[in-house]
């Protein structure tokens, strides 16, 4: 364990400590001014790479087609309720299911992908669509170009997600909307349920894992992130995001506290932002 802890990425404070003690030398630290939850330091572009070839998206394709293409659908709708066309840019498409469901509601579709087989994977699906293959910050996008603009669990992945906020402004035209689901590292209900069956503390970070998660967010350091990248915040939610019939009854279970009031306790959750020049 480092002597020194290391400053946090979204506030610069300095009152920061380890939650976790991942593969060395990697560790998860957390920010008590803001909450962020964050790896130190980070892997390589190079060893992230090697986690997203073909085997990454297989799963996607075979196991619960059904309620994910539901979830997609949801997801979609919500979009259009607050957007109903224009252009969309998908961050992270992923698979290109998001992608799939916008062009069928009449967007015109974008999406970027680090992955150049998950890149190949849209493009099968979406022959409409256009494809940018890379990190978001590298991939100089017009400016004041996308009506809508969205991230299904992209931006705990990215090695800086806060220079990726700034470009989403960049890219959104005046009034543009943005739509941004990631975790919520105060998933409590879900956390508990795991360290009772399970015997140890609800994972946070590792290598060898389906999903490598670089950053954690709360509601608070995610409002704070959104706030600072210039957007205002017109809601975060719970992110309908479960597929495993389990989890979802006992994400649906964590939901209830927010819903009367209390704090988002949920596994995932949903900003919905603005981009609203001065």
């Amino acid at each position: 364990m480092p002597t020194k802890m290391p400053i946090c990425p979204l506030c610069e404070g300095s009152n920061t400590f380890a939650i976790e003690r991942s593969e060395p030398p990697y560790v998860v630290y957390a920010c008590r001014g803001c909450e962020l939850g964050f790896v130190h330091p980070l892997p390589t572009s190079e060893v992230l790479a090697r986690a997203y070839g073909e085997a990454y998206y297989e799963p996607w394709r075979q196991k619960h087609v059904v309620a994910r293409q539901r979830m997609w659908q949801r997801r979609i709708d919500r979009v259009m309720a607050l957007a109903s066309t224009g252009r969309l840019l998908d961050i992270g498409g992923g698979d290109g299911a998001f992608a799939a469901v916008a062009a069928a509601a009449g967007y015109q579709v974008e999406a970027t992908e680090f992955s150049a087989a998950g890149a190949a994977e849209i493009e099968r699906r979406v022959p409409s669509a256009t494809v940018h293959i890379g990190e978001l910050v590298e991939l100089g996008l017009p400016g004041a170009h996308f009506d809508v603009v969205t991230a299904w669990h992209s931006f705990e992945h990215m090695r800086d997600p806060f220079a990726a906020l700034a470009e989403v402004r960049r890219i959104l035209r005046p009034g543009g909307l943005f739509l941004m689901a990631v975790p919520n590292r105060h998933n409590r209900l879900m956390a508990l349920l795991y360290r009772l069956l399970k015997g140890r503390p609800y994972p946070l970070f590792s290598l060898h894992t389906k999903e490598i998660h670089l950053y954690h967010f709360t509601p608070f350091s995610l409002r704070l992130a959104l706030g600072r990248a210039g957007f205002t915040v017109d809601s975060i939610g719970w992110d309908r995001s479960m597929v495993e019939p389990a989890k979802r009854l006992i994400d649906a279970v964590a939901a209830v506290p927010q819903l009367l009031g209390g704090p988002l306790v949920t596994e995932a959750m949903l900003a919905v932002a603005r981009w609203e020049p001065a």
